[in-house]
């Protein structure tokens, strides 16, 4: 079988679905002889999103930290906040789609033939067959992103360096749900001097939490008040009274 890349769903308050078309496949039926899978089959993996530690390269590659068994050393559920040492310049933190406890289904696609209803159904006595592949497969290892001490300072920059890292998921509730990632940085609200641990940050305009991302968009970056202030309107306004006094 082999299938597209996946498209992903973000759900609850810490799942994430990821659909894959299937391209092409056979299965093996009574006599022993295999037929070609019909179109318009999908697989839907669903599982949990993790905050997982690590370090990135001069390529910007991102690889976790292993214990002594070859399992990640630190994952940390949403709504967990890490601080990042600034000592360690390659450390970083990213999130992770964990398929340790994924569950598998196959489904027909919306408005496809009976016949790929009918091998759905077939093909769902697989499913522990399926989920086993994933969670035992290096390359379906899923970083979506994350932050990394490696930023590369540039003249005349306002270099926003990161502090501590955790997610969450909004708006699960709708068909709009969003993956949203927390990024504290010096310079921002009490100059990003946090510990690590649970971590309620929500995106709440006008004292109601919201989905941050704007209608028709399907991403967007968020500066904090504090942020605009001290990096760029503090600067500018101290920059233009020294001229006025000279």
């Amino acid at each position: 079988m082999k299938v597209k890349p996946p498209v992903l769903r973000f759900e609850g308050t810490d799942s994430v679905t990821l659909n894959y078309d299937v391209a092409g496949g056979t299965t093996q039926i009574d006599d022993g002889k295999v037929k070609p899978l019909p179109a318009g089959l999908s697989i839907q993996l669903t599982t949990r999103l993790s905050n997982v530690s690590g370090t990135v390269d001069s390529a910007n590659q991102f690889t976790e930290d292993k214990d002594s068994n070859g399992r990640p050393a630190s994952i940390k559920p949403p709504k967990y906040k890490v601080v990042l040492n600034p000592a360690q310049r390659q450390a970083a933190q990213c999130v992770f789609i964990d398929m340790t406890n994924v569950t598998a289904s196959v489904k027909p696609q919306p408005g496809s033939t009976q016949m790929a209803e009918r091998e759905a159904k077939a093909l769902n006595a697989t499913c522990d067959q399926i989920r086993f592949y994933f969670q035992n497969a290096k390359e379906t290892k899923y970083y979506l992103a994350g932050v990394s001490n490696a930023y590369a300072s540039e003249k005349d920059a306002h270099v926003l360096r990161p502090v501590s890292f955790n997610f969450s998921i909004v708006g699960a509730e709708t068909n709009e749900a969003a993956l949203c990632m927390w990024i504290e940085v010096s310079g921002g609200a009490r100059n990003g001097a946090e510990q690590s641990g649970a971590s309620s940050v929500t995106f709440h305009p006008k004292e109601h939490d919201r989905n941050p991302l704007p209608v028709g968009s399907t991403a967007s970056v968020i500066l904090s008040h504090d942020i605009i202030w001290s990096q760029f309107l503090k600067v500018r306004l101290l920059f233009c009274t020294q001229c006025a006094l000279v």
